[in-house]
């Protein structure tokens, strides 16, 4: 079981990467967080987001790591009003707060679809562990996660 639970935490393994940038679109500094797979490679995310986005100038990135149990198929679909929505999907980050056996307290950002409800998150996490005992759980940060592929014609 422990084996089986090991293979399952590498599966869930992401990357959300914290991106600042000027939108000429806007005349604006915006940040946006990404949600990328844990081997993706930051410079072609980062030239992914340029293209879904068109005329930015990015100014920092941050990049932090997460457990991503957002299943694609329930993302919602591109619509034909926003060329971002056929490069990105919407999923949020939550912080789950736990304790273990001995009284430590540990938060886990855990990245899921926008209608996860609480008992999604704890089943999801109880998948991951069984030595942690959730306390609380939150809502963190909104997120783009990257879609499986371009829903884009011709990209």
């Amino acid at each position: 079981m422990l084996q089986s639970k090991e293979k399952n935490i590498e599966q869930q393994k992401a990357l959300m990467i914290s991106v600042r940038f000027f939108s000429n679109k806007v005349n604006s500094i915006l940040e946006r967080n990404l949600i990328v797979d844990q081997k993706a490679d930051i410079a072609e995310t980062l030239a992914y987001l340029e293209d879904s986005l068109g005329e930015i100038n990015i100014l920092t990135h941050t990049i932090q790591h997460v457990f991503c149990i957002a299943e694609h198929a329930r993302l919602d679909q591109a619509g034909c009003h926003h060329r971002l929505e056929h490069f990105w999907g919407d999923v949020i980050c939550y912080v789950i707060e736990c304790v273990d056996k001995s009284g430590n307290y540990y938060d886990f950002k855990v990245v899921g679809n926008v209608d996860a409800g609480d008992k999604e998150l704890i089943d999801a996490f109880n998948e991951l562990t069984d030595d942690l005992v959730i306390l609380n759980i939150y809502e963190y940060k909104d997120c783009w996660i990257k879609r499986e592929r371009s829903t884009l014609k011709g990209t």
